[in-house]
């Protein structure tokens, strides 16, 4: 993820201290063994050396940092009842503010703020709980991207999801009302209540899945006709310049990338995907691929990591997925 990273005018260096350690398998009797104990620990040396990182040698100029995703419902009703209180919040916010994450991807119910198609409750408990969490990722100047469209919560079935599709996870039924709704939270987080660190917008969760934005027929077009009525709404509103909009969040699908490129483009300032149990070789490979889709436009991958606890290993790791982004991105 990204913010220019710092740049320092001289080189340093690291000192380390290595200490020789050395042993013996072979038994000996206990004169013996002591008196070659003795010998070690007066050979033995402790060498000071020092490691020199040239940072005028910038590997990527364009990486913005490690970010965080977080889905902000620890607060909201049906939550805290498992135990979560205000004092485990504290320590989140204490967290945050020791990572400070360059960026977090911020996921987003539309029934937290919409309980009626066109009706706006700001100040609802679950917006409430919301707004918590955008004032801790303030605090820790962290930008967020604000994921709008995951779960659809039982309140809004009768009028968000689409007939004859699982009402959880539809997609919405009606784009131009989803648009302006996409409008009407922007101006209220970024104007109303001067959340200027809410910088990129993105749509849904790995929308090539079963499991977020289930839609009759091509559900690329769809996502496409979204994103581009979305961007469009913003512009006829004056709000669009306040955000980049990201997409389309895929996971193992360039395919959808590629259409997007093809059909959205116009409308999506950067793309992003996620990538799972990838080797380190094979996450360079990830990014290649997509970047020969998108050209010029920026690259973000906003999930990583591995499919299982058995795959946490050299090659399909966290260190190594932040080592090798930025030489892709």
């Amino acid at each position: 993820m990204k913010s220019k990273s710092d740049r320092f005018a001289t080189s340093w260096g690291i000192p380390l201290l290595i200490a020789t350690m050395l042993a013996s398998f072979i038994p000996v009797p206990a004169q013996v063994h002591a008196e070659q104990n003795e010998t070690q620990n007066q050979s033995s040396t402790s060498v000071t050396r020092t490691v020199t990182i040239d940072t005028n040698n910038v590997i990527q100029d364009d990486f913005f940092g490690v970010g965080v995703n977080t889905i902000p419902t620890a607060l909201m009703p049906g939550q805290m009842q498992y135990g979560y209180t205000e004092a485990h919040w504290e320590i989140d916010k204490k967290r945050i503010q020791t990572i400070q994450p360059k960026v977090a991807r911020v996921w987003f119910q539309i029934d937290w703020m919409e309980p009626s198609k066109g009706t706006y409750t700001w100040d609802s408990t679950k917006m409430k709980a919301f707004y918590k969490y955008l004032d801790a990722f303030k605090a820790a100047g962290t930008e967020i991207e604000l994921n709008f469209g995951w779960k659809v919560g039982s309140t809004v079935h009768d009028w968000f999801s689409i007939p004859g599709i699982d009402p959880w996870t539809s997609a919405p039924a009606d784009l131009d009302a989803y648009a302006v709704s996409a409008s009407a939270l922007l101006e209220e987080l970024i104007q109303n209540r001067g959340y200027d660190n809410v910088k990129y917008l993105t749509f849904y969760n790995e929308p090539n899945g079963s499991w977020d934005f289930e839609a009759p027929g091509d559900q690329k077009a769809y996502y496409a006709e979204m994103v581009n009525k979305v961007s469009s709404r913003l512009t006829a509103d004056g709000l669009r310049d306040l955000v980049e909009i990201w997409g389309p969040e895929e996971t193992g699908a360039p395919a959808w990338i590629e259409y997007m490129k093809q059909h959205a483009d116009d409308a999506i300032d950067g793309y992003s995907f996620h990538v799972y149990g990838e080797s380190y070789e094979g996450l360079g490979n990830a990014f290649s691929l997509r970047k020969g889709y998108v050209g010029n436009k920026p690259l973000h991958l906003t999930e990583f990591g591995w499919a299982d606890d058995q795959a946490s290993n050299w090659d399909a790791g966290y260190a190594n997925s932040v080592i090798q982004t930025p030489i892709w991105v």
